[in-house]
C-alpha cells in the first residue's frame, strides 16, 4: 500500500513500492537535453544511490529515448514535463485534453504510462502558466480538467500528485480549492522557477496552497533549491523538492559548501589545494580533480554539490526532531530580508500553525 504519514513534529515518511523515504527531502534532477549532460548524468545515475536515494526526471526525456536507466531500488518521480515542452513550443488542445508538440499529440494516458512503467512518483499533466499570459483561464481549466482526468486513469501502483500552477497568492487559494477536493495522493506546485529572484511570490504561492489542500497531503515544490529559501518553505509545509542545481553548479565550476553556507568558484590556483570537504566525492582528493576538463570531472563535482544539498536537508531533519525548526527558519529569514515582506511571512506561519 502506498502512503504518506506525517509525524507530529512535521517530518514525513513516504512509503511507495516498497520504498520508504523520510521527508522533507530533496529529489536531484537528472537532464538529458545536450549530448554532454547525458554523458553527465550517465555517470551519475551509476554513483546517485551513493549519495541519495531519490530523483526526478522528465517525461520528455524519456519518451524521447534517452539513456535514462530503470533503477527499481531508487524512489524516483516522473515529471508530466509541462516546462519542457512549453520550451518546445508545445501548445494545449484543450477539448482534447492533449498537449501538441513536435507533429505529436501528448495525453493524460501517455504521461501516467511512462510515470508508471518508469517511476514511483507522478503529477498530473499540465502546462505552465506565466504571470504575462492573457488567456490564463483557459490554460486553468485544461490543467484542472487534465488532473481529474488523470486521478480517474490513474494505476494503483502510481502515487500521484495534483498539479497546481498559479502566479500569486490569489491565483494559488483558487487553483488549490479546485483540486483540493479530489483525492490525490499528494499536491506539486509548478511555475515556481519564473519567480527565482522573487522569493516573496514563491512564499506567498506555498503559503496558499498549504492553506487550501488537506494538512495530511505531502507538497512538492518543483525546481526549488535556495539554500536560504528551503528551511523557509520546509516550515511552510513543503515535504519535498527537486531541482538540476546540482548540475548546473558544476558545469559553471561552482563548488557549493553548506556547511559555510557558501559557493566558490574554482580556480586553477586551486589544483594543489586539498579539498575542504569530505563527502564521499571529495575525500583524499585535491581540488585539481574537480578542475580537469572531463565528463568525469564535470560528473563528480556534480555529486559533491548533491552531497551537500543533502546535508542540508537532513540539518532540516535535524533541527525539526529537536523542535527548532522556527530558529532555522528565522535565521533564513533574516537572509532574505531585503527581498520579502518579513511581517506578511511571520502572519503565514502563524496561520498555518
Amino acid at each position: 500500500m502506498n502512503e504518506f504519514i506525517r509525524k507530529e513534529n512535521g517530518i514525513g515518511i513516504l512509503r511507495i513500492n516498497g520504498k520508504e523515504q523520510d521527508t522533507p527531502c530533496f529529489f536531484p534532477t537528472l537532464m538529458f537535453n545536450s549530448e554532454k549532460l547525458r554523458k553527465i548524468d550517465d555517470i551519475c545515475q551509476d554513483l546517485l544511490s551513493y549519495v541519495c536515494r531519490t530523483r526526478l526526471v522528465n517525461f520528455v526525456d524519456i519518451k524521447v529515448s534517452t539513456n535514462f536507466k530503470i533503477q527499481r531500488h531508487i524512489l524516483t518521480f516522473v515529471d508530466s514535463g509541462g516546462f519542457r515542452l512549453k520550451e518546445q513550443r508545445a501548445k494545449i488542445l484543450p477539448t482534447q485534453l492533449k498537449i501538441a508538440c513536435c507533429g505529436q499529440e501528448i495525453g493524460i494516458e501517455d504521461v501516467l504510462n511512462i510515470q508508471t512503467m518508469n517511476g514511483d512518483i507522478g503529477n498530473t499533466m499540465d502546462f505552465p502558466i506565466q504571470r504575462n499570459l492573457k488567456n490564463k483561464d483557459e490554460y486553468v481549466s485544461f490543467n484542472l480538467n487534465c488532473a481529474i482526468q488523470s486521478l480517474k486513469a490513474k494505476p494503483d501502483r502510481l502515487f500521484l500528485y495534483g498539479s497546481i500552477q498559479a502566479w500569486d497568492y490569489e491565483s494559488a487559494i483558487k487553483y488549490s480549492k479546485g483540486l483540493a477536493k479530489f483525492p490525490f495522493d499528494g499536491f506539486a506546485i509548478g511555475g515556481l522557477v519564473q519567480f527565482s529572484r522573487d522569493p516573496q511570490k514563491i512564499i506567498d504561492i506555498v503559503a496558499a496552497v498549504k492553506q487550501m489542500i488537506p494538512k495530511e497531503k505531502p507538497i512538492h515544490a518543483f525546481g526549488i533549491a535556495n539554500p536560504a529559501l528551503i528551511p523557509i518553505l520546509i516550515r511552510l509545509g513543503v515535504d519535498t523538492f527537486d531541482s538540476s542545481s546540482y548540475i548546473r553548479m558544476s558545469l559553471d565550476r561552482k563548488f557549493y559548501l553548506m556547511s559555510c553556507k557558501e559557493t566558490l568558484t574554482l580556480s586553477t590556483e586551486m589544483t594543489q589545494i586539498d579539498a575542504p570537504c569530505f563527502c564521499s566525492i571529495c575525500e583524499n582528493n585535491k581540488m585539481s580533480m574537480f578542475l580537469q576538463d572531463t565528463i568525469r570531472s564535470y560528473a563528480f563535482l556534480a555529486l559533491h554539490n548533491l552531497n551537500q544539498i543533502e546535508s542540508l536537508f537532513r540539518y532540516c531533519k535535524i533541527r525539526m526532531i529537536e523542535g527548532k525548526l522556527d530558529t532555522l527558519a528565522k535565521t533564513s529569514l533574516r537572509k532574505l530580508a531585503s527581498q520579502i515582506d518579513l511581517r506578511r511571512t511571520m502572519e503565514y506561519i502563524k496561520k498555518i500553525g
